[in-house]
């Protein structure tokens, strides 16, 4: 049997991922670990910036794959849009179509709400990510928990 060139890291499979809508009551227990490791660990972001009372006033998305809790994020509504926030997705997770499955997943559950766009403050590391979801830029770059970031808009008129 030919030995496999990436055996040391074998890509992660998107095997039977599911994606669940919750409040944060609900949701801190699966979500709360991913936030930690991700912004606070890796971004070094200071942890009275990352907790804060919109956890409790937004929509938390799970991201689960072969159930193992690997991303998240949280989203609010405005008046015409909804502002996106707290997306993360676990390091060895990265770059294998979980961080654009979750972004499908939220247009998807939010299509047909009177909700025009979506608005994000991306971190510029990640703006080609965006890019690739369909977000623009708007605006100028600024400094938020010590990270350039750039606010970006997708419209999701149908």
């Amino acid at each position: 049997m030919p030995l496999n060139k990436n055996a040391r890291n074998p890509p992660m499979i998107i095997n039977n991922p599911k994606v669940i809508f919750s409040n944060w009551r609900k949701a801190q227990k699966a979500c709360r670990p991913i936030r930690e490791t991700v912004f606070i660990l890796e971004q070094k972001i200071d942890s009275s910036l990352e907790w804060d009372n919109v956890d409790n006033l937004s929509t938390h998305v799970l991201l689960r794959n072969n159930n193992l809790d690997i991303g998240c994020a949280r989203f609010f509504y405005k008046e015409n849009y909804i502002k996106l926030e707290r997306m993360a997705i676990l390091k060895k997770y990265r770059k294998q179509g979980f961080g654009s499955l979750l972004i499908e997943s939220i247009v998807k559950h939010i299509r047909g709400r009177k909700t025009l766009m979506i608005i994000i403050s991306a971190q510029v590391a990640a703006i080609p990510f965006y890019k690739k979801q369909g977000f623009v830029l708007a605006g100028d770059s600024y400094m938020e928990a010590g990270i350039n970031h750039h606010q970006m808009v997708l419209n999701i008129l149908e």
